[in-house]
């Protein structure tokens, strides 16, 4: 399955209250819970914010393992420098201690 965040966010993926965010979340954890591949495509998006990626991927990984979500979420074209950084910032914000 393709997410275009283009058409769920629209071009601009900058807010972590966004509405999208729930419906894309959960898509993601249907797809997860079924083990079926998802590739969220940013084609179109014209701003992608840290705080719009740490609302939708950490805590996919604190719930369901950095394996299992990074081997069955992709981003097309892959996230690259800031933003994949906040992934790691994001999940290690949230474990519990």
């Amino acid at each position: 399955m393709i997410i275009r965040l283009v058409e769920i966010a629209g071009e601009f993926c900058t807010r972590r209250n966004m509405p999208a965010l729930a419906e894309i979340k959960k898509i993601l954890v249907e797809k997860l819970e079924k083990q079926e591949p998802v590739e969220i495509s940013t084609a179109g998006v014209k701003i992608l914010t840290p705080s719009f990626i740490d609302e939708l991927i950490p805590d996919l990984i604190n719930q369901y393992g950095e394996e299992k979500v990074t081997s069955l979420i992709s981003f097309n074209p892959p996230l690259e420098g800031f933003l994949k950084e906040q992934i790691s910032r994001g999940v290690k914000n949230r474990k519990p201690r």
